[in-house]
């Protein structure tokens, strides 16, 4: 791997969009605390987790024939 001194666009562009999923989340558990049970929104959390993790082999494989 080449060894940069400074960070890219690529780079910089992941770092903030990692600190905005992050942050959304937070966000998001706020809200849902408000109108739902802890338990049924930890239980959605994790089947939007599943589908969001189902389709990102599908989301690299039309990415990389592009």
């Amino acid at each position: 791997m080449e060894r940069k001194d400074r960070i890219d666009a690529f780079g910089a562009a992941s770092l903030v969009t990692f600190s905005l999923v992050l942050a959304f989340g937070q966000v998001i558990i706020k809200v849902g605390n408000e109108g739902f049970g802890p338990v049924f929104f930890a239980g959605l959390r994790s089947v939007i987790s599943v589908a969001f993790l189902l389709g990102w082999p599908w989301g690299c494989a039309s990415a990389s024939s592009s």
